[in-house]
């Protein structure tokens, strides 16, 4: 990790116009970047991140937009520093607030994978903590292996106060291994909560004694908001290659009520599971045409066309210099590429985060500081992009000014640059 630098963006993405499936290559001149947090832009009363990892993005009830990562003054991953942060916009992503620290490191042990769930005027905050025992050690210091206990707390004042944390799955369920998260849940047509989360070795023996169940995906449901919990599992096709199945990325149901889960694996491809009776059974994993370098995904349903959405890294080498958008109108079963967003082979753009918005919350907004969107018409199945929306000119900026009909998403993630 020596002479890297970690930044945090989101994009605006706008696209052109992709006919007939083509891939349309843009450099990063093309994007707006939106910088969440940057070491250069700390304060003095704020902590230096040499290290930020992890990203979510949400909507808060009083229509802010909130990015929260694990981050740590520590360069290096599982860092007893290492606690959950996050900046908030008012502008809808133009301008971000200083970063701050909403849960610190828990009795020295790290804190991970944030995730944001917005309902009922209510945030929940879920993230994992690491085990006392799970450690080891590594250049720079004491490393601690990711994952741990599942905790959840919430807020009633769009995160000015927080109540908690309590458990919500304990690292000594299934014989002690540990538990992670990283991608947003789902809540089904029942009002269920869907959160996806994997099992996970490392650190000294007594946290790697069930060597089954490494990399093994589910989901935990909670009928009650949180109150009481259960765990769904999601087995791997015994036809496929043998890999982990980890950092599940889980859509919302389509009109039929259908839900796909991808995941990030280490067999060169993206692998996905459905499910058709609101999240309760899963079919065994297969792989997709998609090519993965073993790093994270997102994916999100456009409710207009149910069309779902994927930005992953377009790489089936262990590489993530280019970061792509591809779409499905039949439910995962096939994908065409749509944008082309990065290609970079001096930089790594990864953990990407996307956010789906219904324009419930940006109307009002006016068009110049609505930030980081991608236009998709809905009037066109196959998922065009805006054109012209490239430029800064304010006349071609007004052509093409969001209305009802149009779906909206935000592209989060990393950056990773050699100096």
């Amino acid at each position: 990790m020596s002479g890297l630098i970690t930044r945090w963006l989101s994009i605006t993405v706008l696209g052109a116009i992709l006919a007939d499936g083509g891939i349309v290559q843009r450099n990063s001149l093309d994007f707006t970047y939106r910088w969440v947090y940057t070491p250069a832009q700390t304060k003095t009363t704020s902590a230096v991140l040499n290290y930020s990892h992890m990203g979510m993005l949400s909507f808060l009830p009083n229509k802010s937009l909130a990015a929260a990562w694990q981050g740590s003054e520590d360069w290096w991953e599982g860092s007893h520093r290492q606690a959950i942060y996050w900046a908030v916009s008012e502008d809808g992503g133009f301008s971000w607030g200083q970063h701050e620290t909403i849960v610190p490191s828990s009795h020295q042990l790290p804190l991970w994978g944030p995730v944001l769930h917005v309902e009922d005027d209510t945030v929940y905050l879920f993230f994992a903590v690491s085990r006392a025992q799970c450690w080891w050690r590594g250049e720079g210091g004491m490393h601690w292996a990711c994952g741990g206990d599942i905790m959840m707390q919430r807020s009633l004042d769009s995160g000015s106060s927080w109540q908690g944390p309590q458990m919500v799955y304990s690292f000594d369920e299934e014989g002690g291994i540990a538990k992670m998260i990283a991608n947003k849940l789902s809540t089904n047509s029942r009002g269920h909560w869907l959160l996806p989360f994997w099992r996970e070795m490392g650190g000294q023996p007594e946290c790697n004694t069930q060597a089954a169940k490494h990399g093994m995906p589910g989901l935990l449901l909670s009928p009650d908001k949180g109150a009481n919990w259960r765990v769904i599992d999601i087995m791997i096709d015994p036809q496929e290659t043998p890999t982990w199945l980890i950092e599940g990325a889980l859509s919302a149901g389509n009109s039929k009520g259908m839900y796909i889960m991808l995941f990030r694996t280490s067999a060169g491809h993206i692998y996905s599971s459905e499910s058709y009776d609101d999240g309760m059974h899963w079919t065994p994993a297969r792989r997709t045409q998609l090519p993965n370098p073993n790093a994270k995904v997102d994916v999100v349903l456009l409710p207009h066309e149910d069309v779902l959405l994927v930005a992953y890294n377009d790489n089936a080498e262990l590489l993530r210099d280019t970061l792509a958008l591809a779409s499905s109108g039949d439910g995962g079963h096939t994908w065409v590429q749509r944008a082309l967003l990065e290609t970079n082979p001096f930089g790594s753009f990864h953990y990407p985060t996307l956010l789906y918005d219904s324009l419930q919350v940006r109307q009002g907004l006016p068009w110049n500081i609505t930030g980081n969107t991608l236009v998709i018409k809905k009037e066109t199945p196959t998922l065009s992009l805006a054109e012209e929306a490239f430029t800064h000119n304010q006349e071609v900026l007004n052509r093409f000014n969001p209305v009802a009909g149009q779906d909206l998403c935000d592209l989060f993630g990393g950056f990773l640059a050699r100096k």
